[in-house]
């Protein structure tokens, strides 16, 4: 709950920043960030529970506005489970930039965000065969895909030349799918299934309604 309360409190933040801009006089107001083409990495995406090496292309559309699409491939980089999974992250965003006052040195933006990420791992299930008159251990391949709808929002800052950086925190819906594929006709589960690892959809197979909250930093080489 207390995890919960800073969250909610870090986007509250986020969203007053980007929209008290709105309230300046026209004459003090301008726009730093003017994104044409710009190129991303996302690092603190290495560190998550899947790893994701990620990486954006972010387009100018309109004066204050831009388009994001994002791809991410997702490796047991770490080593950490026996057999390794795999997978990966696409992420769309359109955002809206909101003028800012001159002596303040970011740039806030706001919008709608969109994610689909899978990934898969090998693990051992134990079933029953030919109208369970055996048990029999055999591999199979979990799947996890994850489809978010969120609102985001952030700062984006300039570090020096063309280089920035960004903070953004994101809300939303989350709906996730888990299953197992591999299995034969005629297996029957008689358990649960492992891959002496991390990754295990321990909720079981199924589709699942969550609550979404992520925070995202990514170094910004701005081309202009």
């Amino acid at each position: 709950m207390k995890n919960l309360l800073i969250r909610v409190v870090f986007t509250c933040l986020s969203l007053f920043i980007a929209f008290h801009t709105i309230g300046q006089k026209a004459d003090s107001l301008e726009f730093s960030y003017r994104p044409v083409v710009a190129l991303k990495w996302a690092p603190l995406s290495i560190i998550d529970y899947t790893p994701t090496i990620q990486f954006a292309l972010e387009a100018g559309t309109f004066r204050n506005q831009s388009v994001q699409a994002e791809f991410g491939w997702v490796t047991d980089l770490y080593n950490r489970t026996e057999s390794g999974f795999d997978g990966f992250k696409l992420r769309t965003e359109y955002r809206f930039y909101f003028p800012r006052p001159i002596k303040i040195l970011y740039n806030a933006f706001c919008g709608p965000q969109f994610m689909w990420k899978e990934v898969n791992a090998t693990g051992k299930a134990t079933v029953w065969r030919n109208n369970q008159t055996y048990q029999e251990i055999i591999s199979v391949r979990l799947s996890n895909q994850t489809f978010s709808y969120y609102i985001t929002s952030g700062c984006v800052f300039r570090f020096f030349g063309p280089f920035w950086f960004e903070v953004a925190a994101s809300l939303g819906l989350r709906r996730l799918e888990v299953y197992i594929a591999n299995v034969p006709e005629d297996a029957v589960l008689s358990g649960g299934v492992g891959n002496g690892g991390i990754f295990n959809p321990v909720r079981g197979e199924g589709t699942y309604h969550l609550i979404g909250f992520n925070i995202n930093f990514r170094f910004i080489y701005l081309i202009k």
